[in-house]
């Protein structure tokens, strides 16, 4: 096999080391050792742990085609892990232009790098292309180390698009019978399509799997909330935010059933953190702005609508409160402005 960085050098800046120490160990393996040393070692018969082998960079001579092979070398992957530290932090920045510039040659330089290909494709999602997106992340997924979790990304794509996006589930979940993703995927898009059972059945062998998945627990509380066991909604949900109290679809979803149950505080609570933790959640500034409306704050309501609005400008819900409350208010001349906007 190729010789492969340490494991301290997969993350920049993480593991036992500063970032001072890892950045003076990766320039001397920059410039020391032979290029492209090889052995007889067999590879490992663990699935997973050839997979992982060989997203670090490894090669057995078994494999013929492998477009890894002008990689393998572990000073180029360590430089491609350099070039990527920089690219995350354009992305993190939201500099979009330059991120996919220096992913496009990067790609070009190194036809057979997986990773470049996977972040190409998030900043593609991030600017709404989304169909060169799903190319992008197909095109990756013919090259080895193609994960479950690339092919989980291709099927959000794909139902997103009208696509296939079984297909893309099957193949993510023979990748990594253990992940439980893909199947809380399936439940999702199955509850999408309406089909409450299949969704269920998903989303219980997503918890088989893992009986703390807590975007399963999400599901299966949604599904409750449908069938209007609203009590146990509530249970499924505190399960999902005591596996994840981050996960911001978990408050909303805990406020929607809280509102059903005539918990006004909670629900309103709910909202909130939802807000706080994903502050681009156009539904939850919405549903708080409902509350505050009935409530009689409506400074604080028609902020929200305001900030539901700019944030999706077509959201109908929003329109139709905030016109309301405008008409409450007496406000003739915004209320003109937003029939104005409705008609475009």
């Amino acid at each position: 096999f190729i010789r492969s960085p340490k494991e301290e050098f997969q993350v920049f800046g993480e593991g036992p080391w500063t970032r001072d120490k890892l950045s003076k160990a990766l320039d001397e393996v920059l410039v020391s050792g032979d290029r492209g040393i090889t052995g007889k070692t067999a590879p490992p018969t663990d699935p997973a742990e050839r997979r992982a082998m060989e997203a670090l960079g490894y090669i057995w001579e078994d494999v013929d085609d492998s477009p890894l092979g002008s990689l393998a070398d572990p000073k180029d992957r360590i430089q491609e892990l350099e070039q990527s530290q920089e690219i995350f932090e354009l992305v993190r920045r939201s500099k979009y232009d330059k991120a996919e510039a220096l992913l496009r040659a990067l790609i070009l330089d190194s036809p057979g790098a997986l990773d470049p290909r996977k972040i190409l494709a998030r900043v593609l999602k991030e600017t709404n292309r989304l169909e060169e997106a799903y190319e992008t992340l197909l095109s990756a997924s013919e090259l080895q180390g193609a994960d479950s979790e690339l092919f989980v990304r291709l099927a959000e794509l794909s139902n997103t698009l009208g696509g296939d996006w079984r297909s893309h589930l099957e193949i993510a979940k023979s990748k990594n019978p253990e992940n439980a993703i893909p199947w809380v995927l399936e439940g999702d898009f199955m509850l999408k399509e309406r089909d409450k059972v299949g969704a269920e059945e998903a989303y219980e062998q997503a918890l088989f799997l893992d009986k703390d998945c807590p975007s399963a627990w999400l599901g299966k509380g949604k599904i409750m909330h449908r069938n209007g066991d609203l009590e146990g909604a509530s249970r499924a949900l505190e399960r999902a935010l005591a596996a994840d109290s981050s996960l911001p679809e978990a408050w909303f979803a805990r406020g929607v059933v809280a509102m059903a149950s005539k918990s006004k505080e909670k629900a309103e609570s709910c909202f909130r953190k939802a807000i706080q933790i994903k502050p681009d959640y156009a539904n939850a500034y919405v549903n708080l702005g409902n509350i505050l409306f009935r409530s009689n704050q409506l400074q604080e309501a028609r902020s929200l609508y305001e900030q539901a609005l700019k944030l999706r400008p077509s959201h109908r819900q929003a329109r139709l409160n905030y016109g309301a409350l405008l008409e409450e208010v007496g406000d003739v001349e915004a209320l003109e402005r937003l029939r104005e906007l409705s008609s475009d």
